[in-house]
């Protein structure tokens, strides 16, 4: 069972398809980067249900700077590792 083409078989793809799908992966790398900042930046400014739960004075969202920092650095972190595992991983194949 062949599970590669031959090298002869292999067709060369034009110049200007590789440009744009080059364009294409680096805007989709760029939405990617800013849906985690997003989704980091949400993080942040959430208010924590189980901290409001506890008060019954009315609510708020004085959740400790640390907790929320944490908040921030955790999504970002992953996002971020992904997106830099995907650079590498396209500068590797050219």
């Amino acid at each position: 069972m062949v599970t590669q083409p031959d090298s002869e078989s292999k067709q060369e793809i034009p110049a200007e398809e590789m440009a744009e799908r080059k364009k294409v992966t680096q805007w989709l790398v760029i939405a990617v980067a800013v849906w985690g900042i997003i989704l980091a930046v949400g993080s942040f400014l959430a208010w924590d249900r189980a901290e409001l739960a506890a008060e019954h004075e009315g609510v708020s969202d004085q959740i400790d700077l640390q907790t929320r920092l944490w908040k921030f650095v955790i999504p970002l972190t992953a996002v971020g590792l992904f997106v830099g595992g995907w650079v590498i991983a396209l500068k590797k194949k050219r």
